[in-house]
Parts: C-alpha cells; structure tokens; sequence
C-alpha cells in the first residue's frame, strides 16, 4: 500500500520549480506599465482622446485634443486646459491614487458642457494608469478619461 503522505510530497516537490517560476515572474508583471511615481505623469502635455460619463453609455472624442488637457507639474501643481477654462490647484499621488486639490478655474461660458465634465474627472480623489510610455486613464465616480502625450 502507498503512504498518502509520502504521494503527497512527492507531488508538492514537483510542484515546487514551477511555483517558484511563477513567483519568480509576478513582481515584473505587477510593476509593468502602472503609474510608480509623479515623474510617471510629467514630462509634457496629456490631451484627450476620450471621456466617458459615468451612468452613460456615450463616450465623448474632442475634435481638438488641444482644448483638453492636463499638465503634471513637478511642484506638485497641475495645470488643465478644460474646453475654454484654464483651471490650476495642486495634485499628490499615492500609488494609482491621485489627488486633486483647490482646483480653480476660469469661469468663461462654453458653447458645450464638456469642459466642465472633463474638470470635474480629475478634480477630487481619482485612480490612475498608465497603458506603455504614452496613454493615461483616470478614472473617479464621476467618469474616465483616456488621455495620451
């Protein structure tokens, strides 16, 4: 008669390469493409590729990216060219959570309501992720906003 134990570690010494090999490779699948640090999101321009409301169905695509924009500072400060607002306030970032605070913006009237839509994203307590060297998602209660540089 076999001794179940004995079948038992038998299995799990075979096991054992293969889990390690697995390990082994999670930590450079976890790190790969996330949002690391604030340097992750400076370096230039974010425009708009889309917006999508949350509660909708209907995703919203700029004609000119140029009017929607965000820029990451490395004071800490962020800069957002919302349709035909400028806005400004301050951001920090904790892992994928980024914070947006005292953002102020000019109160120009806007031929659409999308400006303040696109604001209202990022303003506040939101995630972020970065998808290779050029597209970034934020995503709050409010809605997501695709991004690229």
């Amino acid at each position: 008669m076999i001794n179940p134990s004995s079948r038992k570690a038998r299995a799990l010494r075979a096991l054992r390469p293969a889990m390690i090999a697995a390990l082994a490779g999670a930590p450079l699948l976890s790190c790969s493409n996330g949002v690391t640090g604030p340097s992750d999101l400076m370096g230039g321009v974010w425009k708009l590729q889309s917006m999508e409301l949350a509660g909708s169905s209907s995703r919203f695509v700029p004609d000119n990216p140029d009017r929607f924009t965000v820029e990451f500072k490395a004071d800490g400060v962020i800069g957002v060219r919302a349709d035909c607002n400028s806005c400004g306030g301050t951001y920090s970032l904790s892992g994928d959570a980024l914070t947006v605070r005292g953002m102020a913006c000019t109160l120009v009237l806007c031929a659409t309501p999308e400006g303040g839509q696109f604001a209202g994203i990022i303003e506040g307590r939101t995630t972020v992720d970065k998808d290779g060297e050029d597209t970034l998602e934020i995503e709050s209660s409010e809605g997501r906003l695709t991004l690229k540089h």
